[in-house]
């Protein structure tokens, strides 16, 4: 019999959902709404495993929907499959640190090492990947540049840590025992807070672009003074978090083999 979810879902049905909340917001670039809610069956597979059994199942199907993510993102271009292929490798392994780290350290920290572990990839995939051809998760909302002008304290992806942590409260908020409203308000408060505050800054945000011409070359003076003095703060934060959550966690695994 196949395990389940708090909510009775099987995997096969989370993975599904996941798949066509991430495929549609990729294909609806206009209105990406369903990014909000895309990862949070994925968080869902990945707490499926007790602290005792890592379920490699979970993780496989957290791939295989990355797989598909990201190969919506390059429009199915045959060219562009194997990268897609490599990227859905990569972002899964922010799923498996987090189990890591979660199954020495506990959860106390909830699911928030798991963006930080997320944002830790992107951000090394910016850095070494000087192609300027990968895709980052804020790359879904690249035609809604009027939704995140506060990216300029943030850089640009503080987006993807924006649709995260969204994600996250709405994973706490349906994919538990029972439905909590109050987190279901929090979720929404989540998503208009930062676009009000977006609507109001007169300050242009970061863009993509902006990105790649300040760590890549490509162009030049495109991106904000600020952000020239800042970079992607938020995801070389997480990048150096991760690292210092992975160091605990590795402590306690050779404690315990003590």
């Amino acid at each position: 019999m196949a395990k389940r979810n708090q909510v009775g879902l099987p995997s096969w049905a989370l993975a599904l959902l996941a798949a066509l909340l991430l495929t549609g917001a990729w294909l609806m670039k206009l209105f990406p709404v369903f990014l909000f809610a895309g990862f949070a069956p994925l968080f869902a597979l990945i707490q499926r495993s007790n602290k005792k059994d890592f379920n490699l199942q979970s993780v496989e199907w957290i791939f295989l929907v990355l797989l598909i993510s990201y190969a919506t993102a390059h429009l199915f271009e045959m060219s562009l499959l194997v990268r897609a292929a490599w990227q859905g490798i990569l972002l899964t392994t922010p799923f498996i640190a987090y189990r890591f780290s979660r199954h020495y350290l506990g959860e106390r920290l909830g699911l928030l090492p798991l963006i930080f572990f997320w944002l830790a990839v992107e951000y090394l995939i910016l850095k070494f990947d000087a192609s300027g051809r990968s895709v980052f998760l804020a790359d879904a909302l690249a035609l809604k540049q009027e939704w995140y002008h506060w990216t300029i304290h943030t850089g640009y992806l503080g987006v993807s840590a924006w649709l995260l942590i969204c994600n996250v409260i709405l994973y706490y908020a349906v994919f538990q025992q029972k439905l909590n409203v109050y987190l279901l308000v929090l979720f929404a408060l989540a998503i208009t807070v930062p676009l009000v505050i977006s609507y109001v800054q007169a300050e242009e945000g970061v863009t993509r672009q902006a990105m790649l011409s300040l760590y890549h070359h490509m162009q030049s003076k495109m991106y904000p003074h600020l952000y020239q003095e800042r970079g992607e703060v938020a995801a070389s934060t997480s990048a150096w978090v991760s690292v210092l959550i992975l160091l605990f966690a590795l402590v306690k695994f050779k404690t315990k083999r003590k």
